[in-house]
């Protein structure tokens, strides 16, 4: 997950400053490799995440990590929606969409406010994600020591 966020957010970064469209389709279809490590690694952590769970609480409640998870996507989109609002008041996007600052702002939502939500990401998960393999070998241990 680190290594597919952190390829991510390299990429991201240059989003920012790609010089033509026929540029930036290419950095995109790059980026997308990134996007694709993190994407394959959400389910395997999610279930890694629950077995800690059951293994400190005795319960299964998948329904309740899939629900944070949710909400935090949900807030995702919040989020989006408050930034382009931001960003495309602060460059005046409605009233010249094809003025400098505008193409500027666009720029942003492509590269650097997704980069700066991506080191936090990166950052969030480096320091509480503790689950080595060791210990999800120990939890898988425990699990099929309680029928599960």
């Amino acid at each position: 997950m680190i290594l597919g966020s952190s390829f991510l957010a390299a990429l991201t970064a240059s989003l920012t400053f790609f010089p033509n469209m026929i540029f930036l389709f290419v950095q995109v279809a790059i980026w997308g490799i990134g996007l694709g490590g993190v994407w394959i690694m959400l389910k395997p952590i999610m279930a890694d995440v629950i077995d800690q769970s059951v293994v400190n609480t005795e319960v299964r409640e998948e329904g309740v990590f899939f629900g944070i998870y949710q909400f935090f996507s949900r807030t995702g989109l919040l989020l989006q929606a408050i930034f382009f609002g931001i960003i495309h008041t602060l460059t005046e996007f409605a009233e010249n969409p094809s003025s400098t600052a505008s193409l500027w702002g666009i720029r942003l939502h492509f590269g650097l406010v997704p980069l700066i939500l991506l080191i936090i990401g990166i950052i969030v998960f480096w320091k509480f994600y503790e689950l080595t393999p060791e210990k999800v070998s120990k939890n898988q241990e425990i699990l099929k020591g309680m029928g599960l």
